[in-house]
């Protein structure tokens, strides 16, 4: 059955896009202006377009209609496992690869090759994500763990709510955080002016917390650094650096690439020209088994684009 929601207008002079965008989490504002278009967004009943402007007293109706269904099949994609036992494994996500099925990916992800490699996992996730307790973004690489049963599955998604699964991650920057040292306490929400993006830049939102350490400095130009994320926000690390003044390399989502011309020597350029994700690792992750209660350490190597980035800063850049 398709979903409804009814919207209260409380304010006057908003168009009823951005409205709907400012009170519910579940809809981009493409998907929003989709449903406008469609006639699954009414107001007072009747069709209405985008931009139309709303005020105090009227009302929102908004149908979401039923997902379409999505068959999953295995594929043999590569990726590497670091630890596995009767409960859960832990995988290296190759960069670039998509988690889970969803509209405009409908194989070619992680579960796919899940599916393909791993007899049994968990069902909570549901039919589109089979395994799945937390996710990294596409183009972000390492350390997952994934969950074989549903008793476990569970008791992951607690600890990861409660934060007792330390995540650490690995990235370069352009610029060099200051101080080099620091915790990054901010709210967090989505971006008024874009949905897709998230910001620290908002009145209201939930807390995110991120602990840096600057392990390298390339002159002014570039620092490698590592980064452990207390609370798991969508984008967290990407938006707290970017803010900061230090965009991590290859997020053109968040940087600007007009930030390479700090770079005075073409081969570097050109190396990070190449790039087709920001150089962002899932590095190390520290927990308590909830199993077998023995505390797990397990670090991922960095790939090889990410030591092509760092290798090259070292040569240009580095400490002689």
């Amino acid at each position: 059955m398709p979903e409804k929601i009814i919207l209260q207008v409380d304010s006057t002079g908003d168009r009823i896009d951005r409205f709907i965008a400012s009170r519910t989490d579940r809809l981009s504002r493409q998907k929003i202006i989709e449903l406008i278009k469609g006639s699954k967004i009414l107001l007072n009943g009747a069709p209405t377009e985008p931009s139309k402007r709303i005020k105090t007293g009227d009302v929102i109706s908004i149908e979401i209609p039923d997902p379409e269904r999505i068959e999953i099949v295995p594929q043999e994609i590569p990726f590497n496992i670091l630890y596995e036992d009767e409960d859960l494994i832990i995988i290296d996500k190759p960069a670039n690869l998509v988690v889970h099925p969803a509209c405009g990916h409908r194989d070619n992800t992680l579960v796919n090759a899940l599916l393909f490699r791993v007899k049994n996992l968990s069902t909570l996730g549901g039919d589109i994500k089979p395994g799945i307790v937390h996710r990294l973004d596409k183009g972000t690489s390492g350390l997952m763990i994934v969950a074989k049963n549903d008793s476990i599955h569970y008791k992951l998604a607690k600890m990861f709510e409660r934060h007792t699964i330390k995540k650490f991650y690995r990235l370069i920057t352009f610029s060099v955080p200051r101080p080099l040292s620091a915790t990054i306490e901010t709210l967090y929400g989505r971006d008024p002016e874009n949905r897709k993006r998230f910001t620290s830049k908002v009145k209201e939102g939930k807390k995110a917390i991120t602990i840096y350490n600057t392990l390298e400095t390339f002159g002014d130009r570039a620092s490698y650094v590592e980064a452990q994320i207390v609370t798991g926000r969508t984008h967290q690390i990407r938006v707290h650096f970017s803010e900061m003044g230090c965009p991590i390399i290859g997020d053109d989502f968040y940087g600007n690439k007009r930030r390479i011309r700090v770079f005075e020597y073409e081969d570097v350029r050109e190396r990070i020209e190449s790039l087709t994700r920001p150089m962002l690792h899932s590095f190390r992750l520290e927990f308590t088994h909830p199993i077998k209660q023995r505390w797990m350490v397990i670090e991922a190597d960095l790939p090889s684009d990410f030591l092509g980035v760092l290798n090259i800063l070292r040569e240009r850049y580095g400490k002689k």
